[in-house]
């Protein structure tokens, strides 16, 4: 295959991104999770990344890696990180909700957040461009928390822009 060729020393993880006889026998796709446009050109453009992750500067970025990553800081008592498009910028940022421990301590946490984040192992793509505090993280009736409030928050960028 072409496009995409294995997973180091892992033949099994690369079977796993592979799907046969889809649409008709003996075709075969590749399962990446990006999500593709065909244009009026018929060029084909990266659109947006599927499922909890989203796509920084080229780079794929995990919402849950980087949600763990902020719930095991001191100090946090519940995280939400989703993704928001900025104007002038290719893909997404990642934005994060922190309800802290103690309201008192959010100056003192925001000048230690990206420190801790960087020497807990995160890449600096995966950092969140976009940090507020909330008194409590939003869920939905199943007590899922709830992005599209996040999303919506005064100070999130417009995504129509």
């Amino acid at each position: 295959m072409d496009f995409y060729n294995e997973y180091y020393n892992d033949p099994a993880a690369t079977q796993l991104k592979l799907l046969s006889d889809v649409f008709e026998k003996g075709d075969l796709f590749q399962r990446t999770g990006g999500l593709l446009v065909r244009q009026k050109s018929g060029w084909i453009r990266f659109h947006d990344r599927s499922g909890d992750t989203f796509r920084w500067r080229g780079e794929n970025v995990s919402v849950s890696v980087v949600q763990d990553h902020i719930s095991k800081l001191p100090g946090v008592q519940d995280c939400s990180v989703y993704a928001v498009k900025l104007p002038a910028y290719d893909g997404q940022a990642g934005a994060a909700a922190i309800t802290p421990a103690d309201l008192q301590t959010e100056t003192e946490f925001s000048q230690q957040l990206y420190p801790s984040l960087r020497s807990s192992g995160l890449a600096f793509y995966q950092l969140p461009k976009l940090v507020c505090f909330r008194p409590a993280i939003e869920t939905t009736a199943t007590f899922k928390q709830s992005k599209v409030i996040l999303e919506s928050l005064p100070g999130s960028p417009d995504p129509d822009n």
